[in-house]
């Protein structure tokens, strides 16, 4: 009866001994600790630019990720497992670090990750203009770029004094130019960055003769004997003007056009069409629900809500929104507030592509977080109370399924357009500070000074003057009925000094922006 009574005690603590084994093994599994690796765990990089893969706690609803051991330089942003990141110049032993914050404030140890930054110490730049040709009869030219392992970033100029203060571009291949105006020799200069945060400056010359066909100078406004306005560009091409309210967003009156023979302007090529000056009108095309604000390069950023369109715009928003045939809008390009992952994509028609899509609704919101809070990862509002999940969670801090997060009866956005918090108590200005902000082209009178200010592509905003009388405004042919006045306090700090007179990329709606010629 002993041996029986031993060997079940036996047996009782092999089974305990087994579900112990059992229960720690799924907790060894489910309680890893939070981590971040740099290039799916490689030890070296030879850019600055790196892939983060971050793996937080399961509480984790935000981040703040430096280079800093403070993090002093870092703002706290909705977690995600994958980041693309910029390592600090010079090479050697790099860290990243990274804390972790829950919806309710909790917020974790500081977690870091070393990479070995592996870059040559001294690099080599130079470019060619139009294949090393000597002249050109045309003022929009191509740069090709020659540089070696750690050259990340490039600027263009045709005087090499305005460096000052500019965002360096991700260097690339080749890029399209536009001499300054007048024939003669003209120089380019391009000043290169590499990962050291060494910065070189190379010039080259050619020769601009105006051919036969360039007597007309690049900018003009020119009219035949139809009905028709065309933009003559810096890409040697007319654009048309599809109807007088894009026409009017860019030119006051018809004053500077140029009257000339169908003939003549059966010489030019037919480009794209002019789009909408950014800055101006809001566009809706007929028969869909979306309305955008235009962006430089004939972009459209999609407005979240009309709680966006009125804390922007002020509560005649609507009266803002040019309404254009749907056949128009193969003019532009859609922008998405997606989050899809495509890192592992040769070809984006590849069908590993959509696998590896994060957000379904493309919304901003990762189907991780869209789990967390239950929201649909289907649908970009899933209370359907007129407020995106996306501004929910990151702006307003309201529950993203519930129509009324404080529950006094009303809706969240009705608090919203109403000048009241929707999450309770508060001040509405103050939860503004960092959450919606201007669209580029956009001519804004500021809250606090009055002033107006121009958001230029670059990031800053530049100063215009005390009012649409000044020189300033009048030499860009800014438009008095296109300045934004936000009833709230949507602040910005990027302020820098003031617009200079005729500014090309503003006053032209062709123009270079970025790699291309921008169709504005």
């Amino acid at each position: 009866m002993r041996k029986k009574q031993h060997f079940s005690l036996i047996f009782l603590g092999f089974v305990v001994m087994v579900l112990a084994g059992l229960i720690f093994g799924v907790y060894a599994q489910t309680a890893t600790n939070p981590y971040i690796k740099i290039n799916d765990g490689n030890g070296m990089t030879k850019t600055r630019q790196v892939t983060l893969n971050i793996y937080g706690p399961d509480w984790a609803k935000y981040m703040k990720i430096s280079n800093q051991a403070d993090l002093y330089d870092a703002d706290w942003e909705l977690y995600k497992e994958k980041r693309t990141w910029y390592l600090d110049y010079g090479g050697g032993i790099k860290t990243v670090y990274i804390k972790f914050k829950s919806a309710t404030g909790e917020i974790s140890p500081l977690y870091r990750k070393d990479v070995r930054l592996n870059i040559p110490t001294n690099t080599s730049v130079d470019f060619v203009i139009n294949d090393g040709e000597e002249e050109t009869n045309s003022r929009y030219v191509t740069l090709d770029f020659e540089y070696t392992v750690g050259v990340e970033g490039y600027l263009v100029s045709n005087t090499g004094k305005d460096f000052v203060d500019q965002e360096f571009k991700n260097i690339t291949q080749s890029v399209t130019w536009v001499l300054s105006s007048d024939e003669g020799i003209k120089t380019v200069y391009v000043q290169f960055l590499d990962a050291n945060g060494k910065v070189q400056t190379v010039s080259k010359k050619i020769t601009y003769k105006r051919g036969t066909i360039a007597f007309i100078e690049e900018g003009t406004l020119l009219k035949g004997q139809s009905n028709s306005i065309y933009y003559y560009g810096f890409d040697g091409q007319l654009h048309p003007f599809l109807n007088s309210a894009i026409y009017h967003s860019w030119y006051k009156d018809f004053a500077d056009i140029r009257f000339v023979a169908n003939s003549k302007l059966s010489q030019y090529r037919i480009g794209l069409p002019v789009c909408v000056r950014p800055g101006t009108w809001l566009l809706q095309f007929r028969g869909l629900p979306k309305v955008y604000s235009v962006l430089p390069g004939c972009q459209l950023k999609p407005i979240l809500s009309e709680a966006e369109a009125y804390l922007i715009y002020g509560k005649d928003w609507n009266k803002r929104i040019l309404e254009l045939d749907a056949v128009y809008a193969s003019t532009y390009t859609t922008l998405s507030y997606d989050v899809s992952q495509k890192g592992n994509c040769v070809d984006e028609l590849d069908e590993d592509c959509e696998s590896n899509i994060i957000d379904k609704d493309r919304d901003g919101l990762d189907s991780k977080t869209e789990a967390d809070y239950g929201t649909s990862d289907k649908k970009a509002d899933s209370d359907d109370d007129g407020i995106t999940d996306y501004e929910e969670i990151s702006y307003w801090f309201t529950d993203p399924i519930d129509k009324d997060t404080d529950g006094d009866g009303f809706s969240d956005l009705t608090e919203i357009l109403s000048g009241y918090p929707p999450a309770g108590y508060g001040n509405l200005n103050d939860l503004l500070l960092d959450n919606y902000d201007y669209p580029v082209g956009s001519i804004i009178k500021k809250y606090s000074d009055k002033k107006l200010y121009y958001r230029h592509s670059n990031g800053y905003y530049y100063s215009v003057g005390n009012d649409s009388t000044t020189s300033r405004f009048k030499s860009n042919n800014l438009n008095a009925n296109f300045i934004i006045e936000s009833p709230f306090k949507i602040e910005f700090v990027r302020a820098k000094g003031s617009i200079k007179s005729e500014e090309e990329e503003i006053y032209y709606p062709t123009y270079l922006l970025a790699e291309v010629v921008t169709r504005m």
